[in-house]
């Protein structure tokens, strides 16, 4: 009878304790095969972008796996949201790529998602799916106004904050998060490059990138679907930071130069206004003689 009160405890501690943060995808359970990967955040951003699709933690993305020009014509098909029968077809007799054959180059990514407009140099080789995702994060910034994202700031998190809020007569949590003097409220299902799921233990961390979206279900608000976080100080950030201090210690220094200067220049005035006046008493004391 205890060992079923404890294990229905047990249960119910896990459902209270996980429920905070059930729905934020990270590279642990966004896919299970991101483990050895260097490329954790930009599979995640461009699942975020719609580009592609983990749907629970038993997706799997192949990071190693070539590139076919079949999954290529998927990836755009998600992206712009063909609906209908055979979307990679669709890709094709839209001219955005050639075939559904083989497997993709740099230059067919370029075709079809920035209609060849990059300047590369590696167009004919093939790439990895890894490779793929790599491509679009350093070269994506106009894919995510297209996609109906804005950028949101970045910086280091002041404060998390937990809210209880009702959606579609469901009560669930919502986490408003501060960086800097701005104040962004996560989406229900967001992808983050994070070392954990659990947005109380952000706080304190960097924002490096915050992708915002409107949501129907937080009353039209935007509201953040991707974010990347980093334990550390960016070191961007840490040089502006650096340089700022430099110019303040530079600026300092220059200040007290000209005090010292100005003290300089006040004793200076003073000496000459002595020896002046010492001057003139002799001469006076030598006039004052010669009539005695």
């Amino acid at each position: 009878m205890w060992k079923k009160i404890v294990s229905i405890c047990a249960v119910l501690f896990i459902l209270i304790t996980s429920q905070a943060h059930a729905h934020v995808m990270n590279a642990d359970n966004a896919y299970n095969d991101l483990n050895y990967t260097e490329a954790k955040g930009e599979i995640l951003f461009i699942t975020a972008l719609g580009i592609t699709n983990s749907q629970d933690e038993t997706a799997t993305f192949r990071p190693n796996d070539s590139l076919t020009m079949e999954e290529l014509a998927e990836f755009v098909a998600a992206y712009y949201h063909l609906e209908g029968e055979n979307t990679a077809q669709q890709v094709v007799e839209k001219g955005w790529i050639s075939s559904l054959k083989g497997n993709a180059t740099f230059a067919d990514v370029n075709e079809a998602f920035f209609a060849g407009e990059l300047a590369i140099e590696n167009g004919s080789e093939s790439l990895t799916r890894e490779a793929f995702a790599m491509f679009i994060s350093e070269h994506g910034s106009s894919l995510i106004e297209e996609a109906g994202f804005t950028e949101g700031p970045v910086g280091q998190v002041e404060a998390v904050e937990q809210k209880e809020i009702s959606v579609d007569g469901k009560g669930t949590h919502q986490y408003h998060i501060q960086i800097g003097d701005e104040t962004i409220i996560l989406a229900a299902h967001p992808y983050v490059d994070a070392p954990s799921v659990d947005p109380t233990v952000w706080e304190g961390m960097y924002v490096t990138t915050s992708l915002l979206m409107e949501d129907p279900h937080d009353n039209g608000e935007e509201v953040a679907q991707f974010l990347s976080i980093s334990e550390e100080q960016p070191v961007q950030e840490q040089v502006v930071e650096e340089e700022t201090s430099s110019i303040d210690e530079e600026s300092k220094k220059e200040k007290a130069e000209v005090v010292e200067e100005e003290k300089g220049n006040h004793y200076a005035n003073w000496l000459f206004i002595g020896l002046v006046a010492v001057v003139v008493l002799i001469v006076v004391g030598l006039y004052m003689k010669k009539r005695k």
